[in-house]
């Protein structure tokens, strides 16, 4: 399984990437700190999932998500939007169109790990 964190915080990158690897230890996990340099690792990496920020300096995830939807190579990868944006605003709001889940910051980790299995399992069935 591989897995692209796409987020401008060292430390949330960090953290996801030991919370996936405690619950998959073989999970190959790929970083980007922003949306231009994660979808460009995207179209070359063809990840399973996208955990995806919203306020990203050069490319801000409802900007990242349009061009990953755009593209051949990644438009039917799940991703999942992983944000502190507040709802109703119009970054919310591509995100929400664009994305398959979004769950705020900070979140609950059991739903967290469960809705990361719930999306890469959907992605390897179809």
């Amino acid at each position: 399984m591989k897995i692209l964190i796409i987020d401008d915080s060292e430390i949330f990158r960090d953290s996801i990437s030991l919370l996936l690897k405690a619950e998959w230890p073989d999970v190959d996990i790929f970083e980007a700190d922003d949306g231009k340099v994660g979808v460009d690792q995207a179209v070359i990496l063809h990840p399973d999932l996208i955990l995806l920020d919203g306020s990203m300096p050069h490319m801000n995830g409802d900007e990242a998500a349009a061009k990953l939807r755009s593209l051949p190579q990644t438009e039917n990868i799940p991703i999942i939007a992983v944000t502190s944006e507040i709802p109703d605003t119009p970054l919310w709001q591509g995100l929400k169109n664009q994305c398959s889940h979004i769950l705020p910051k900070p979140f609950h980790i059991p739903s967290f790990l469960q809705l990361v299995t719930l999306e890469v399992t959907r992605k390897r069935q179809a």
